[in-house]
């Protein structure tokens, strides 16, 4: 019963695929073969979406915390690299410039990514 409710494909699409397969030859296995996977993933594409649809899924914003955590790790992680850099190079006024502006800069990405997700 599992095995026909997910495996439930147009038999045309299975049977127009064996039916390439055996007037091209073997050469053509991996052509046809990628040919329906992607019809098939396309099958599954349109059924997820139907689903998430009824549920009322699909109204939902998505959550994007791992692309904020992420984001603002690697701002971290860039700024004390800049940071290092900068006063590690010019040193001085030039170098606490250098790190200020990347640090103001770091911010308004990542206020701005987070003002997008509102």
């Amino acid at each position: 019963m599992y095995r026909e409710r997910m495996l439930n494909l147009p038999p045309d699409e299975v049977a127009s695929t064996l039916a390439a397969r055996s007037e091209l030859g073997s050469q053509y296995d991996k052509a046809l073969a990628e040919s329906f996977v992607e019809r098939v993933g396309e099958e599954i594409d349109k059924r997820v979406d139907a689903r998430l649809a009824a549920s009322g899924a699909a109204k939902r914003p998505k959550s994007s915390h791992g692309a904020a955590v992420g984001l603002a790790l690697g701002s971290m992680g860039m700024g004390l690299v800049i940071t290092a850099i900068a006063l590690g190079a010019a040193g001085g006024f030039a170098g606490v410039l250098v790190v200020l502006i990347a640090w103001i800069a770091i911010a308004v990405v990542n206020i701005s990514f987070n003002n997008s997700r509102s």
